[in-house]
């Protein structure tokens, strides 16, 4: 549980009473800054309007909107800032050589261009998921939430707080806010951190540990982790490696929290691919892009239907509304793509979707008829909102 202090850091989320609150949906932001963090990574400042507060949970995240060839496309990415700093969000983002949104991010957005942003979103936080002593475990570009929660804690709660943070990147180079996190492990009391490199790169002078996590390194580094609660983010080998471990070492998995990391490429990407200088900002008062061709009917599929869109196809066995959404131009907003967060739910109108997680969705909301566009998949015919 929180402390008093911890308490109190809280409160600054709900306190903003004289100036606008960024209220949770689209909003249109401007890119005020982009600071470059290392060789393939940089930080975007977004700023709404003078005096908005941007009120989210640490370790939230937000949806990007783009347009390219008359369909929408939509990235995820998480809050990397602190809500104790509320007059701006940041995201951290990585060049990945493939990735069509963080390309473009990287190569073509500038300072003072707008984007369209949707959220917050997320349940991995530690707001939700308090604990008195946590252990902080990020691979790579999966450290922004890991960090968002750091950075809260740090600021807000004055020092009320045991945290070990262990970060593993390629090289000392790779390290995201290197110099930021030693500061942090400096100035204060209730915050550990190390770097685990899997080479030194061209630092001479490196003296953290080298190689991959391992039972050994982590016992050596955070010799309490069996008390912790952990918070894990990084690619998918990175975290199977930290469960290994911990299944290993006897862990109580109840205690572990992992945020999945991907750019959550939506169906369209491998259906139609688009490159990055095809790529533009989608925003809110644009016209809406044309919608895809319809699939022609099959034997194996089943009709789904749009009312809103006035889109209908035949919808293939295995796919979900939402990569069928996708597939035909049909925009929804997403975030975590798992049927936990809610950004995606939409009403079911005629027919019946199986819906293997809920979690997105409150009582009221499964009786209301609402599902999660994103895990749910066709049952014969259905007509939806969207």
């Amino acid at each position: 549980m929180l402390n008093s202090s911890n308490q109190a850091g809280l409160g600054m989320l709900n306190s903003a009473t004289e100036v606008s609150r960024w209220k949770k949906g689209r909003s249109i932001m401007t890119c005020t800054a982009i600071i470059k963090e290392t060789h393939d990574v940089k930080s975007f400042r977004l700023e709404q309007d003078v005096g908005t507060l941007f009120l989210f949970k640490p370790g939230d995240s937000v949806v990007l909107e783009f347009a390219a060839r008359g369909k929408r496309v939509f990235r995820n990415y998480t809050i990397a800032s602190s809500p104790s700093k509320p007059h701006s969000i940041i995201l951290t983002i990585k060049r990945d050589p493939q990735g069509l949104v963080s390309r473009w991010l990287h190569d073509h957005f500038v300072v003072g261009e707008k984007l369209s942003v949707s959220g917050p979103a997320g349940m991995f936080n530690c707001v939700d998921i308090p604990a008195e002593k946590m252990l902080m475990l990020s691979g790579g570009s999966g450290i922004t939430p890991v960090m968002s929660m750091s950075r809260w804690l740090c600021d807000a709660t004055a020092g009320g707080h045991d945290i070990r943070f262990v970060h593993s990147a390629r090289t000392p180079a790779d390290i995201i806010y290197r110099n930021e996190l030693e500061f942090m492990d400096r100035q204060f009391g209730g915050f550990a951190y190390d770097a685990i490199c899997e080479s030194p790169g061209g630092e001479a002078g490196w003296d953290g540990a080298t190689g991959f996590l391992t039972s050994d390194l982590l016992t050596s580094l955070a010799p309490d982790f069996l008390e912790r609660t952990v918070y894990c983010c990084g690619p998918a080998p990175y975290m199977d490696t930290v469960k290994n471990i911990l299944v290993e070492a006897d862990f109580d998995m109840a205690r572990y929290h992992e945020e999945s990391f991907t750019e959550g490429r939506a169906a369209i990407d491998a259906v139609d691919p688009i490159t990055p200088d095809e790529l533009s900002v989608f925003l809110p008062g644009d016209a809406l892009p044309a919608s895809g061709t319809p699939k022609q009917a099959s034997a194996e599929g089943v009709p789904v239907s749009f009312a809103s869109s006035g889109v209908e196809g035949v919808c293939q066995p295995g796919m979900t509304i939402l990569e069928f959404a996708h597939a035909l131009g049909v925009a929804v907003p997403t975030s975590c793509c798992m049927g936990l967060c809610g950004t995606c739910k939409t009403r079911v109108l005629e027919g019946k979707v199986d819906l293997p997680e809920r979690e997105g969705l409150t009582d009221e909301e499964l009786a209301e008829g609402y599902t999660l566009v994103c895990v749910a998949q066709p049952v014969g015919a259905v007509r939806m909102e969207l």
